[in-house]
């Protein structure tokens, strides 16, 4: 979700937290499949690709705790502005 389409959101009303986590969530499972792309392309053999895949899942995981922490909308926007400078 880029920062316009997050400020469209905003201006359609106050987003809760909920809303926010939903989004976080969303950006992880698009990130990780658009990894998951990156892998089959790169890793042509099965040893590399399951050390990379193994790699992707913790992240994913990590990524996945991190929002489970997030207890106000200030945190969700600040985790997902760092979510999208990590991904980059």
């Amino acid at each position: 979700m880029t920062e316009k389409s997050r400020n469209h959101e905003a201006s359609a009303g106050v987003p809760s937290l909920t809303a926010k986590k939903a989004a976080l969530r969303k950006f992880v499972a698009l990130s990780d499949i658009q990894l998951q792309a990156l892998i089959d392309r790169i890793a042509p053999d099965d040893r590399n690709r399951k050390v990379l895949q193994a790699n992707l899942e913790q992240q994913s995981n990590l990524m996945k705790s991190q929002i489970d922490k997030v207890t106000t909308i200030e945190e969700a926007d600040q985790l997902y502005d760092r979510f999208e400078k990590e991904f980059k």
